[in-house]
């Protein structure tokens, strides 16, 4: 993502298949003069965050600039087995 020297944030989501969100996190990537472009980020999750019966789960990527817009967004599946 290149952020042509602006501000964006990250929101990062898990929530159980065609059901509610269990996690959601957000980050802002400050550009600095030497880098503009980010192509890796990471969030950590503990097993215990997600529901104990397991299954399936959609992970949600989204992408915004600081006044809101939506730049990009990515959904992802995953199965979690107990």
């Amino acid at each position: 993502m290149n952020s042509k020297y602006e501000n964006i944030v990250v929101r990062f989501q898990l929530s159980k298949f065609k059901g509610g969100t269990f996690y959601k996190d957000e980050l802002i990537l400050r550009p600095t003069r030497e880098r503009t472009h980010f192509d890796d980020v990471y969030w950590k999750v503990s097993r215990d965050t997600f529901p104990e019966e397991g299954g399936a789960f959609a992970i949600d990527l989204t992408v915004f600039n600081m006044w809101g817009d939506e730049l990009h967004s990515i959904r992802q599946l995953g199965d979690l087995h107990k």
